[in-house]
């Protein structure tokens, strides 16, 4: 009888932990389709608020208002495995700065003539 076609899932669980690298891990995350920034941006930006960065308050608080639902086991399990790597091998600038602009930079004001630059009402 033929074998089952392992899930997605299934084949996270048994690569992810032999997955020690970022390069390893997005390369695993690509292969399977679910390679998506946000699931390096929120551990990056968590990282940079307990290492006290300077925008901290702000990360912070765009952490707090896209929280994690827990409903994309997908998701939650390369949040993870990012979060292990990033913290070992440190953040790289690219990645430091989607972080930000997700996190820090939500919700910010444009500049007074921006409507009328984009023909806004």
């Amino acid at each position: 009888m033929a074998e089952r076609r392992l899930r997605k899932i299934d084949i996270l669980d048994r690569d992810l932990p032999q997955s020690t690298t970022l390069a390893e891990i997005k390369q695993l995350a690509a292969s399977l389709k679910l390679m998506e920034d946000r699931y390096m941006a929120r551990p990056a930006a968590e990282l940079l608020v307990e290492r006290g960065d300077a925008e901290a308050a702000q990360l912070s608080a765009g952490l707090a208002a896209t929280p994690v639902l827990g409903r994309d086991p997908h998701g939650d399990r390369l949040r993870a495995a990012f979060k292990q790597a990033l913290a070992r091998e440190g953040i790289p600038a690219g990645v430091e700065e989607m972080a930000r602009r997700f996190y820090a930079r939500r919700g910010q004001k444009k500049p007074s003539g921006w409507r009328r630059l984009f023909g806004g009402r």
